[in-house]
């Protein structure tokens, strides 16, 4: 739950940072991908 937290938070303000749609539309599934894995 914290790690999905700091991801949530983490993962949007570096793609917004960067101005890069492509890299916010990576690396978000990617995190739910990492997310599943680790809890399963």
């Amino acid at each position: 739950m914290f790690l999905g937290a700091i991801l949530g938070n983490i993962l949007p303000g570096l793609s917004n940072s960067l101005g890069n749609w492509q890299t916010a539309n990576v690396s978000i599934p990617v995190a739910v991908v990492l997310l599943f894995m680790i809890t399963q």
